[in-house]
């Protein structure tokens, strides 16, 4: 056991005897084993003590968030299979009421240690759907993983009162950081209500709290801040309260002879993304390179780390061998030592520690080698030798500015030219801000949604134009109380039919008229046309949508050939909202985004093969094909004679052009079509019968809905102007 694992089992059982139960509270970072920690005591006390039979669950665990309480069923539910002393129960929401409810929706089937329904959790149906008479009724469940949302409705349910009762004699909290102020009152006031009904005394029950992030500080005051929270949580007095924090492991890899920064490498070639761990028979296993892999691996690497011995003469797995190697090298441990002192810290930090630059190239170096460092292990399913996550902070630009001090434009692809001649350069505040040694009067920039352009926006202010950042406009009013005030113009280009009066306007000191400034024409607006200026931002869901289809991309497919059958190549992304209203629209948007830029890529890549060859080379790959289909079986013909349908269509294609018809046709034969998800088809899938006979229906129901998908792409509505 680890020693937040060991110490809180000690806890527990030195109140094995006594009257009043502890509190037991474990503050350690992610990966430290805190689920273990009130696992491990809970359940060695319930199987030493076997619970009264119809008198209620002895254990409840609550967590803040269904996918938490999904995933640590899934643990609680492997170490327990195979047996039946003890049984769990995960309620929720989603669970079933019935066997019957549960066969229709294709819930999955459980194993024998836990419960499908809530019926026969009750006690009121057997696995099979048979209603128990009284006589016969089942037990309840020993523990009950729901969270604290679902208990307050079984608090007050009738039909749910037969999971209280005298055994309770322990209560989890996990996750505990996110119960401060008025939800830690609402979770004391539930915690209390829960033993009222079950006729326990608070006392009598062992409570834990688990956490990564409960509280800062030195240890001390981190203790006493804890207890302090347990106590009042728990309602019990600060001395039933055992504080038990976890310890910062000593480093795996010697602190390197130097802190100097090494030479950044160069970053231009590709980096594998084979995967290192694979899923086999449910168990994680090291995966073996093919020769090909283990080759591009090696390149990379080498260009990464000049230097590095390459040698390695034991199976090609790239997991060990960068944990054996990384060690050794002087860059990797000074990256190691870094987070090690500072587990928190800016990319750019790191990169200008470990190469003494902060560019792309040195910041995509230091990616790199951390991706390396988490990928390296001696055995799979345990830690990396380095473990990290990369967090990105992103948000929507706001707006955007123009300024002429075009010496100043932080990066080249900022700056606006007109023949070749830099005029000045855009800007967002945020990461695309100015440099604070610009000084001059920048200018707002708003689009024209009517006419397709962007104009220069300021306010006139006597002999001066100025505007300012936080003239950006958040909402809707806020926009039309903007455009109230602005002038708008256009960079006067020497354009022989521009109309409007034209004005110099200094960019230093803003003042408008000045001989010698910048040289604008300004736009008189009518009051319909002031009403197609918008701000050149963006809507936050805009902006996830982005972000989220951007992620995805750029994730590595699953390992495996059931990628081939899954969403996306069985890629997935987690995605958590602090509103309950936005989360009940956002899987639907995120999904709705992805299908339609899948889509939008099968219609590119469809036209693109259309004119990948000429008629003549995809008729000599036809004759080609023709010929070895002689003396083949029938299985094996089956397979090329598709790609012989699939080159004849290509061909008349780059003769003649293609009907939409036939265009459907040419996507129906894209491997890409296995990637889409058919909903009517998806309502029958059930888990326990899924079979390759049922992603090839899903498969052909998206062939058969591709001309009406294309139809609802051809007819959408675009965004930007008409302008004939």
């Amino acid at each position: 056991l680890r020693e937040i694992q060991s110490k809180s089992v000690q806890a527990a059982r030195a109140a094995d005897e006594a009257e009043r139960k502890p509190a037991i509270v474990v503050s350690a970072g992610t990966g430290a084993g805190k689920t273990e920690s009130f696992l491990f005591p809970m359940l060695d006390e319930l199987i030493r003590n076997p619970r009264k039979p119809h008198a209620g669950a002895s254990a409840i665990i609550l967590y803040p968030m269904n996918a938490l309480v999904t995933d640590q069923v899934e643990r609680l539910t492997n170490w327990l299979q195979g047996q039946t002393d003890l049984k769990i129960f995960h309620f929720t929401g989603e669970t079933p009421e019935d066997y019957r409810a549960a066969q229709y929706r294709g819930y999955p089937q459980v194993a024998e240690c836990c419960f499908r329904t809530r019926q026969e959790a009750r006690g009121l149906e057997s696995a099979t759907g048979k209603a128990l008479p009284e006589s016969e009724r089942g037990d309840q469940p020993d523990v009950v993983v729901t969270n604290y949302s679902m208990l307050e409705y079984m608090l007050c349910r009738p039909q749910d009162a037969v999971f209280f009762g005298k055994n309770l004699r322990h209560i989890v909290l996990d996750e505990a950081h996110l119960y401060t102020g008025n939800l830690a009152a609402e979770i004391t006031l539930l915690l209390r209500r829960l033993a009222n009904k079950c006729g326990v005394d608070i006392s009598a029950i062992t409570h834990y709290a688990t956490s990564a992030t409960l509280v800062d500080g030195e240890v001390s005051d981190q203790e006493e801040a804890l207890k302090r929270f347990a106590a009042r949580v728990f309602s019990k007095p600060e001395e039933e309260v055992t504080i038990i924090l976890g310890r910062k492991a000593e480093p795996q890899v010697v602190a390197p002879v130097t802190r100097e920064a090494a030479n950044c490498p160069e970053t231009g070639n590709s980096w594998p993304v084979f995967p290192g761990i694979e899923e086999v028979d449910n168990r994680d296993q090291l995966v073996v390179s093919r020769d090909e892999e283990w080759t591009e691996w090696m390149d990379a690497l080498g260009a990464l780390l000049p230097g590095f011995d390459l040698t390695w003469d034991k199976p090609k797995e790239i997991c060990r061998f960068l944990y054996e190697k990384l060690p050794g090298l002087s860059v990797f441990r000074h990256l190691y030592h870094l987070l090690y002192e500072n587990r928190i810290q800016p990319l750019e930090d790191l990169a200008g520690a470990l190469w003494g630059e902060v560019g792309e190239s040195a910041r995509e170096a230091t990616r790199r080698l951390l991706q390396a460092g988490a990928i390296a292990r001696s055995e799979a399913t345990l830690n990396p030798l380095l473990p990290n996550r990369i967090h990105w902070s992103i948000r929507a630009p706001s707006g955007l500015f123009f300024s002429f001090a075009h010496e100043h434009a932080p990066d080249e692809h900022q700056i606006y030219k007109v023949e070749g001649k830099p005029v000045g350069y855009f800007y967002s505040p945020g990461y695309f801000s100015r440099p604070e040694e610009d000084k001059s009067q920048p200018l707002l920039v708003m689009r024209d949604a009517g006419r397709g352009e962007w104009l220069l926006a300021g306010i006139e202010n006597g002999v001066r134009l100025t505007v300012s950042e936080e003239a950006l406009p958040k909402t809707k009013e806020r926009l039309e109380a903007l455009l109230e005030r602005l002038s708008f113009f256009r960079l006067d280009e020497k354009d022989p039919a521009a109309t409007g009066a034209a004005l110099e306007f200094d960019h230093i000191t803003g003042k408008v008229g000045e001989p010698g400034g910048i040289r604008l024409r300004k736009v008189e607006l009518t009051e319909p046309e002031m009403k197609s200026l918008k701000s050149m931002g963006s809507d936050s869901r805009l902006q996830l949508s982005v972000i989220a289809e951007g992620a995805l991309v750029e994730m590595p497919p699953y390992p495996g050939d059931s990628k081939r059958w899954k969403p996306a190549d069985g890629r997935r992304l987690l995605v958590f909202s602090d509103s309950r209203r936005e989360a009940a629209t956002l899987g639907p948007s995120l999904t709705s985004n992805h299908e339609r830029q899948l889509f939008r890529a099968l219609v590119v890549e469809g036209l693109q093969g259309l004119g990948a060859d000429d008629a003549g080379d995809i008729s000599a790959k036809i004759e080609q094909l023709e010929g070895a289909l002689e003396g083949l079986p029938d299985v094996a013909k089956e397979a090329i004679q598709q790609q012989i349908d699939k080159l004849i269509q290509e061909r008349d294609a780059a003769v003649q052009g293609v009907t939409p018809d036939q265009f459907v046709g040419v996507l129906k034969t894209s491997p890409r079509v296995e990637e889409f998800f058919d909903r009517t088809e998806g309502e029958h899938h059930c888990a326990s019968n899924w079979s390759q006979k049922i992603f090839e229906r899903n498969r052909e129901a998206i062939r058969e809905s591709l001309s009406h998908q294309l139809s609802q792409e051809l007819a959408r509505k675009t965004l930007w102007p008409d302008l004939n």
